[in-house]
């Protein structure tokens, strides 16, 4: 998974945010192998639900239904949207003498679509929340520091341990470490400066880029 631990390494750096889209993109066309085009598909729509537009939220759908091997799931119909955004017309005749009151809480069309478009692509497994170790000895393997988090925070489930290695194989002294829940990545800060292998680690949330 060289392409998707290369993304999120470039997601902490908000210089790069520029290239994430081409990244994406080359990752999907270059990559042959089914689970890794899903992976590099969910970064992605993760990554433009967030921070994204709605155009390049439909942009980024078109892409992955034109070049992933597995399906994508379907931008809500049209009918459908009509049929939630229309209501009766006493609703709307009420919605008019109101209008004044609710106007700083109406949303704009397009930020109804694109939550459209955010409910319908939302991946069905649950949420996670990374934490970006570094420091590490070269050394440690994802078992290492799986067995750190259980000695350290035994309540935190840990999802999935990423250590970064180059093109060569070489470890570069960091890694990606995903938890169950915001809470447990929080907790989960303890370990910052805790020894693993005569190093003393450094823990942080991994934030990705400001939208702006």
């Amino acid at each position: 998974m060289a392409w998707a631990n290369y993304i999120r390494l470039m997601r902490l750096f908000p210089e790069h945010e520029a290239n994430l889209r081409g990244l994406f993109k080359r990752a999907i066309n270059v990559l042959k192998d089914a689970g890794g085009k899903q992976t590099i598909a969910d970064l992605w729509l993760e990554w433009e639900k967030r921070f994204g537009t709605i155009q390049t939220l439909e942009q980024c759908l078109k892409h992955l239904k034109k070049h992933a091997p597995v399906p994508v799931v379907a931008e809500p119909k049209e009918d459908s949207v009509e049929i939630a955004k229309h209501k009766p017309k006493k609703d709307r005749k009420e919605h008019k003498k109101d209008s004044k009151k609710d106007k700083k809480r109406k949303r704009s069309e397009d930020e109804e679509k694109k939550e459209e478009i955010v409910q319908a692509t939302t991946p069905r497994v649950p949420l996670k929340r990374t934490l970006f170790l570094r420091n590490l000895g070269e050394k440690t393997e994802e078992e290492d520091i799986m067995g750190v988090f259980a000695k350290v925070v035994p309540d935190v489930k840990v999802v999935d341990v990423r250590v970064i290695r180059d093109d060569a194989g070489v470890k570069r002294g960091i890694a990606f470490v995903d938890v169950e829940t915001q809470e447990m990545a929080e907790k989960s800060l303890k370990l910052n400066n805790c020894h693993l292998q005569g190093s003393a680690i450094k823990v942080d949330l991994s934030k990705p880029p400001s939208a702006g």
